[in-house]
């Protein structure tokens, strides 16, 4: 298995803004290879969870940028004021 744009995934895409897809293609290429370089050297329950942590990381991120550029309200999710 390796990261693909596949038609699916791209139709999905479709109407998000551009920096969205890109940050998930720099997630999907990053966390597929760190999961292939800790199941290595790993559990591979300690390898999954150490990835779900990094996406919970990324997704957080994006939600933080959404917000801003939005301008919604927010609480724990953003940034401390």
């Amino acid at each position: 298995f390796h990261p693909a744009v596949t038609a699916t995934l791209r139709q999905r895409q479709k109407e998000l803004p551009e920096w969205v897809t890109a940050h998930s293609w720099k997630a999907q290429k990053r966390l597929h290879h760190r999961l292939k370089d800790l199941q290595e050297s790993r559990n591979k329950n300690v390898a999954v969870v150490a990835i779900a942590r990094e996406l919970a990381g990324f997704l957080r991120a994006v939600l933080v940028r959404l917000a801003d550029d939005q301008q919604w309200e927010y609480g724990r999710i953003g940034r401390a004021s």
